[in-house]
């Protein structure tokens, strides 16, 4: 082989250099393909952690929304019920009083003096 010669895997028997099939047939190409799909799947990989990870933190902060709505309402039921237990209890000490003798009522509560039925 002369030194201008190329080596018979980088010229065509045509005589063109570096024609595509003897590359892709000798396996030239094989490694460029391998690092472009390792560089797409690690691309891909990152941006689908990225998207799984952005999820999950939406997840976590929804989660914890309705846990604190949910702690508020509950104090806020549990102040309504006490209130309106409260005022069915007074409304029913009014009741017993109006039904008993009305000047034995008004001498036994101190709050109730000075107030007619």
């Amino acid at each position: 082989m002369l030194a201008t010669e190329l080596p018979s895997y980088l010229s065509c028997s045509e005589g063109a250099r570096f024609c595509s099939h003897h590359v892709v047939r000798r396996g030239l190409l094989f490694p460029v393909v391998t690092a472009i799909i390792a560089v797409v799947g690690t691309v891909l990989g990152s941006v689908m952690t990225n998207i799984f990870q952005r999820r999950s933190a939406e997840l976590t902060l929804m989660h914890e929304f309705e846990q604190k709505l949910r702690a508020e309402r509950l104090a806020a039921y549990s102040g309504l019920i006490s209130v309106l237990t409260d005022y069915r209890r007074a409304q029913l000490q009014l009741i017993r009083l109006q039904l008993e003798v009305p000047e034995r009522a008004l001498a036994r509560q101190p709050w109730f003096v000075g107030v007619t039925p």
